[in-house]
């Protein structure tokens, strides 16, 4: 709560393995009630399309949930763990921040995959792994689409695996699900009270080339990076964050039944989008004119706060300095009696006399 999606004390869990078909009848049993406890929806599938029940097979487990970098977590330790119980399904707070945009209609594919880039803050970046021998690997990372412009910005540390996959090879992947948007929840569930592998619930994948931002781009990303996620300017210098841009060069997308819809970049692009307040949900937010052309609103609710803390602080300097002056004027006043005395001690020598002090 209260930070950052691409935080490292946002907890995270990635899986890198084989998926395997479940042959056998008694597992395959097992998987099923389970599966279907956890997403009810999924019993009313219909039975011609085929599904198969997979197993993801880890061969490693990249652990990110506290500053100082990840954990690799060996498989015995993860498959000794006792877990408190899970929740029920989908009954998790939800870190999304909430949008005043309606969502499109659900033929409208193009205005559907914008929306969802403008109203989504994070999203996960899969690059192929140059520690795990080529095996793909995904990365939350939070994001910003400049002004409902469908253009996507990113804020990374040289220090992320993913940006050193990306030295290696710059072609990368960001997935996005409907299921994130908190204001589709409808008792419990997401996408209006299904779950996220329904047809229905969107699922948008932007293929393309993570690129370092140029120079002359740095303020619009900053300003549209920094306007939805607030606390991103303090993270730490020495830790050589840098803006990047993901190239959208192709697009996968699903939101109805039917299989996937094509759409071009161009059409993706040349998509309208309305340009929405989001609230956001960090604690500390910044003036507003830290953000001009950002076209994200921040709050005051910390303002004030800050500002006090800047009066008193002027107050204490302001106190400081006359204190020091009221100082300097006395020491000039204890000179100036010495020099006065100094001079009447010189003239009474100079007529042979002798004198006394105090």
């Amino acid at each position: 709560a209260n930070t950052d999606a691409q935080d490292a004390i946002c907890a995270k869990v990635i899986f890198t393995g084989h998926m395997m078909e479940i042959i056998n009848a008694a597992d395959r049993a097992f998987a099923e009630a389970s599966l279907f406890d956890q997403n009810p929806p999924m019993k009313n599938w219909p039975a011609d399309h085929n599904w198969k029940v997979m197993e993801l097979h880890p061969t490693s487990i990249f652990v990110l949930y506290h500053y100082g970098g990840a954990d690799d977590v060996p498989l015995d330790d993860y498959y000794k763990a006792s877990p408190q119980p899970a929740p029920p399904h989908y009954q998790q707070i939800a870190v999304m921040p909430r949008v005043n945009i309606p969502r499109p209609e659900t033929q409208q594919h193009e205005q559907m995959a914008r929306w969802m880039v403008h109203i989504l803050s994070w999203g996960v970046l899969h690059t192929i792994s140059t520690n795990l021998d080529g095996a793909p690997f995904g990365h939350v990372v939070s994001f910003s689409d400049a002004d409902a412009s469908g253009r996507i910005f990113v804020y990374m540390t040289k220090m992320s695996p993913s940006l050193r996959d990306v030295d290696t090879n710059p072609w990368v992947s960001l997935s996005l699900s409907e299921a994130q948007v908190v204001s589709q929840f409808k008792d419990g569930l997401p996408c209006r009270g299904e779950i996220a592998e329904e047809p229905t619930c969107a699922r948008l994948t932007l293929s393309g080339k993570l690129e370092k931002v140029s120079q002359s781009e740095i303020t619009l990303a900053r300003n549209s990076v920094f306007g939805r996620h607030r606390t991103m300017w303090r993270w730490p210098k020495n830790h050589k964050f840098e803006f990047y841009e993901l190239k959208v060069a192709q697009i996968f997308f699903i939101d109805f039944y039917g299989g996937v819809k094509p759409m071009s970049t161009k059409q993706y692009l040349q998509a309208k989008v309305q340009n929405g307040i989001i609230e956001a949900w960090n604690d500390l937010y910044l003036p507003e004119e830290l953000f001009a052309g950002s076209g994200t609103k921040c709050s005051s609710t910390i303002f004030p706060w800050v500002m006090s803390g800047f009066l008193v602080a002027a107050v204490a300097i302001l106190v400081l300095f006359f204190y020091q002056r009221r100082r300097r004027a006395e020491y000039m006043q204890v000179e100036i009696k010495d020099s006065e005395k100094d001079t009447v001690q010189s003239g009474i020598r100079s007529q042979g006399g002798s004198f006394t002090t105090d």
